[in-house]
């Protein structure tokens, strides 16, 4: 029983001492979510894109004007 009771305290004592900083894990968890955003915001975007190509191939649309925009490019297209 003594054997048993010790052996409970320094398993208690052995745990308690021990402490896990998970802050390292959780910074590489956030940036991991913030490449995601970014990777969903351009997967979004040139699914609009292909969408647009198709329409033009399939002579859906067509082009009506190319202006200059902030982003550095834009297309006006018609029905």
């Amino acid at each position: 029983m003594k054997k048993m009771f010790a052996l409970a305290a320094v398993l208690c004592l052995a745990l308690a001492g021990c402490e896990y900083d998970d802050a390292e894990v959780k910074d590489r968890l956030d940036d991991l979510e913030g490449r995601v955003d970014a990777l969903e915001k351009t997967v979004n975007s040139l699914n609009i894109n292909v969408g647009n190509l198709q329409s033009l191939i399939d002579g859906k649309l067509f082009i009506t004007a190319v202006t200059e925009n902030p982003e550095g490019g834009g297309t006006r297209f018609r029905s």
